[in-house]
C-alpha cells in the first residue's frame, strides 16, 4: 500500500506542476491580450494618402489639395506662451492623421462674414496669410486634441473680419523619418480649407 502511494505521488505531483505551468501560461497570455491593442494602427504610404514621394532626406511626401487631416478651431481667445511673447490666437487642434507628428508650418487666414478671404495689414505691407514656422511648433498624436497658440494678435485682425482659420502646410513624423508638405497655393485658400 505504501509502495503504491509512493509510486503514485510523483506522477500526481508532476501532473500538478504541469497544470500549474499551463495555468500560469494561460493567465499570462490572457493578460497580454488584455493590455495589447487588438490590432496595430494602420499607417498608409504616401501614395495611399494621395501624395507623391520625393527623394530627399528625410523622404518627403507632397500631398495634393485635399481636406486637412487636422481640424483647427479658433477659440476666440488670445494667450501668451514661451514661444509667443505677445497674446496670440488660441486654436483647438484635433489630429485625424494616422501617426504622431511634429508641425513645422502653420498659416492663419482671415475671411469676412461673406466668406471672402481678406488681407492682413502689417505696418508697411499686406499679407494673405501669417505663418508660424520653426522645426517643431508642437506635436500631436492620432485622435489627440491639443491647444495651439499662433503668433497672430488682435491688432493684426481687420475690423471687417468674420472668421479666423488655421491650416497646417507642413509636418514631420514624430520619429523624423518622413516629412509632409501640402501642394497648395498658400496665398489663396477658400474658407473652410482646400478640398
Amino acid at each position: 500500500m505504501n509502495k503504491k502511494m509512493w509510486k503514485a505521488a510523483p506522477r500526481n505531483a508532476g501532473l500538478l506542476v504541469t497544470r500549474a505551468i499551463a495555468a500560469a501560461v494561460a493567465l499570462s497570455t490572457a493578460l497580454m491580450l488584455t493590455f495589447t491593442p487588438s490590432s496595430a494602427q494602420t499607417v498608409k504610404s504616401c501614395e495611399e494618402l494621395g501624395g507623391k514621394s520625393v527623394d530627399s532626406s528625410p523622404p518627403l511626401c507632397v500631398l495634393k489639395p485635399a481636406p486637412s487631416p487636422f481640424e483647427a478651431t479658433f477659440t476666440g481667445k488670445f494667450e501668451t506662451t514661451k514661444r509667443v511673447r505677445e497674446p496670440g490666437a488660441v486654436f483647438k487642434v484635433t489630429s485625424k492623421f494616422d501617426r504622431p507628428v511634429k508641425f513645422i508650418g502653420a498659416h492663419v487666414y482671415i475671411y469676412d462674414k461673406a466668406g471672402k478671404q481678406l488681407k492682413f495689414t502689417l505696418k508697411d505691407r499686406q499679407a494673405t496669410y501669417l505663418q508660424d514656422s520653426i522645426a517643431d511648433l508642437f506635436s500631436i498624436a492620432p485622435g489627440e486634441t491639443k491647444t495651439f497658440v499662433h503668433s497672430v494678435g488682435k491688432e493684426d485682425l481687420p475690423p471687417e473680419m468674420g472668421t479666423l482659420e488655421l491650416d497646417f502646410v507642413g509636418w514631420r513624423t514624430a520619429d523624423e523619418k518622413m516629412s509632409f508638405r501640402r501642394d497648395v497655393d498658400y496665398g489663396r485658400r477658400p474658407q473652410g480649407g482646400w478640398k
